[in-house]
């Protein structure tokens, strides 16, 4: 048992008479104070840290998590306690006396739990027997294998790119108007798996959130659509983004990257005046060709890919946009 000594003690002498000793309050335990306590058969390191992780560092009843960063940068917590499920010592909890001390010590004898209920089934042992601790450690521990699995089949599932989203600047031997001054994204969807993608222009004008507007990808000279089904792993996607016109212009981008694809006739509306204009899906459907007002922007291209369980967003860098009167 570990206690502490009280600051005075009476002893009796041979002669019957009562003798006051006096001594100080200390805090040690009883060992250290010349009073041996019974010995406990502790987990080692070792072993508390793979109970620990075998659960994935949470509660094996309530699967709260027990460790978090150290606030202090460098180091994390725990509040998790590695138990016995047969006690340590004589007298406690289901202690076993058929069991050696290097049992009592092993993997098998311990269960993780968190702070609250490592305490709770000490205290109400008959209801927490072996068998129910062993039965909670054995579901604690197959709900991580299954979390674990888990979450190396969504890793397998989300999309990713190969690369960035990356800005290209217009052709330097570009000659047809509006595709001189026609700047665009371009990515390539990564790993093995067909995606679906969603895609956005985020023009920033200053204010708390950016305007987004739908953007459109192409495929080579296929047709451009804002959101595609099945986005090939490796093909490079480009998506317009904004271009400068320096007079007026004819300029046909509508649906293809080709202007003068044989099969269309050009609308009239093709023509536009100077000025610098975002090459979004309106744009594109012609519901709106309003050229920038002069200012400083910052536009980025947004992909969100994959389906609904396993989405992910992704984005190009800003780029800054200077539109002078």
């Amino acid at each position: 048992m570990v206690g502490t000594l009280r600051d005075r003690l009476t002893s009796t002498n041979t002669d019957g008479n009562d003798t006051a000793v006096e001594c100080r309050l200390t805090d040690r335990p009883l060992e250290t104070a010349g009073v041996t306590s019974r010995k406990r058969d502790e987990f080692s390191d070792a072993t508390r840290h793979h109970l620990a992780r075998s659960v994935n560092y949470h509660c094996s009843k309530c699967s709260a998590p027990t460790a978090a960063p150290y606030s202090g940068g460098g180091k994390s917590i725990t509040t998790g306690i590695a138990a016995h499920i047969c006690a340590a010592a004589p007298a406690g909890p289901r202690y076993d006396p058929n069991m050696t001390p290097s049992q009592r010590r092993h993997y098998d004898n311990g269960i993780w739990l968190c702070a609250a209920h490592a305490p709770l089934v000490d205290q109400d042992w008959p209801r927490y027997t072996v068998e129910e601790l062993k039965a909670m450690k054995q579901r604690a521990e197959a709900k991580a294998a299954a979390d674990l699995d888990l979450a190396a089949q969504q890793v397998r599932l989300e999309p990713i790119l190969d690369g960035q989203i990356e800005w290209h600047a217009p052709a330097v031997n570009e000659t047809r108007p509006g595709f001189q001054g026609l700047h665009h994204a371009v990515f390539r969807i990564g790993g093995t798996r067909k995606q679906r993608g969603r895609f956005y222009l985020d023009l920033d004008v200053g204010e708390p959130t950016p305007r987004r507007t739908q953007a459109c990808i192409g495929e080579g000279t296929e047709y451009l659509a804002h959101e595609f089904s099945t986005l090939r792993p490796g093909q490079p996607y480009t998506v317009p983004a904004f271009t400068t016109i320096n007079t007026t212009s004819k300029f046909w981008l509508d649906r293809r990257f080709v202007p003068d694809h044989p099969f269309w006739t050009e609308p009239a509306i093709a023509t536009l005046p100077p000025g610098t204009y975002l090459t979004d899906k309106p744009f594109l459907d012609q519901v709106h060709r309003q050229p920038l007002p002069p200012g400083t922007y910052r536009l980025r291209v947004v992909a969100i890919l994959g389906d609904v369980a396993h989405q992910k967003t992704f984005t190009s860098d800003w780029k800054e946009i200077q539109v002078v009167a």
